[in-house]
């Protein structure tokens, strides 16, 4: 009877591993299977349509830049309009620079003003925006 009881223990160890590796068998099949679906989740495309649109700064000055004062002596005052403008579309910042090549050039003094309350510069009484 031993010999019976034996046997019939290891019938059921038998059975309970191919159980078990069935089991396992198929909850792999079932992890490969969901982990392939899920992967659509990861591979959807959608397209969008964008527009760019490129801003220009067209810098327009008047009259031309250069200006010539000649026969200065000190206590001399001369001026002159510069209307400096943006014929483009975006906003824009300059900076501007005098270079005098005389003797006298290290003793001028220039001030920047903004426009005139009637618009451009014929009185020379807009607020002074650089001093120097």
């Amino acid at each position: 009877m031993d010999q019976l009881v034996l046997e019939r223990q290891v019938e059921r160890r038998r059975k309970r591993r191919r159980g078990i590796a069935a089991l396992l068998a198929a909850l792999s099949a079932l992890t490969i299977g969901a982990g392939s679906v899920s992967l659509a989740l990861f591979t959807d495309q959608d397209s969008s349509t964008w527009s760019f649109t490129v801003g220009t700064i067209d810098i327009e000055s008047n009259p031309a830049v250069m200006t010539a004062i000649t026969g200065m002596m000190p206590g001399d005052v001369a001026s002159d309009s510069l209307t400096i403008s943006n014929a483009g579309n975006a906003t824009f910042r300059y900076a501007m620079s005098t270079v005098a090549t005389n003797a006298l050039g290290n003793q001028l003094t220039v001030a920047v003003r903004a426009e005139d309350v009637g618009g451009g510069c014929a009185a020379f009484t807009g607020a002074v925006i650089v001093a120097g």
